[in-house]
């Protein structure tokens, strides 16, 4: 029985499913300031560290749809759980997406051990076009957040002029009430 590229990709996918992943984490993890890079490599409980849990479950979630379906009900909310955090962080757009990229190099240094055939060629091309479609999805999810973040920010400065302004109103009518 002979093996097809897509059989042979499947069985990469799986059996080196958790060494692509932990270098994924490990990775993504590396993009934080290095005082916080043990802690959320050591510490995943999703209360003490939510962006280390979230980081190593979404990804996990991810990496399984790379080799499936892509179905975007299962890819977007993943997607938006890291990008959120992201998102409010000191990240550039560019640095807030990439950690989808990371995750081609990873395969390729490991496929490098792996047999190769045109067969793979081909869907290592397709598992990269998911990739590719995975970082578009991911940018207009950050997109969204920061949109959001300027209108959440613009009200809380309108609500702080309208509070200051109301509190000069009273100050200058008690000041008046204070004159009589």
């Amino acid at each position: 029985m002979e093996v097809t590229g897509r059989q042979m990709m499947e069985d990469f996918f799986t059996g080196r499913r958790d060494t692509i992943l932990k270098k994924w984490a490990e990775r993504i993890f590396a993009s934080y300031p290095a005082g916080s890079i043990t802690f959320l490599k050591n510490n995943l409980d999703p209360f003490n560290n939510p962006v280390g849990n979230t980081i190593v479950e979404e990804t996990a979630v991810l990496f399984d749809q790379l080799n499936g379906a892509m179905a975007e009900e299962t890819v977007l909310p993943s997607l938006e759980r890291i990008i959120k955090i992201r998102a409010v962080q000191e990240f550039s757009p560019s640095e807030a997406v990439s950690f989808v990229f990371l995750l081609k190099d990873i395969l390729l240094h490991e496929l490098s051990k792996h047999r190769s055939d045109e067969a793979n060629q081909d869907r290592l091309m397709e598992i990269f076009s998911n990739i590719d479609r995975m970082a578009l999805m991911a940018f207009d999810i950050h997109a969204d957040c920061r949109e959001r973040i300027s209108r959440i920010r613009l009200e809380e400065a309108k609500m702080s002029a309208f509070m200051r302004r109301e509190r000069l109103i009273r100050k200058d009518a008690t000041d008046k009430d204070n004159e009589k």
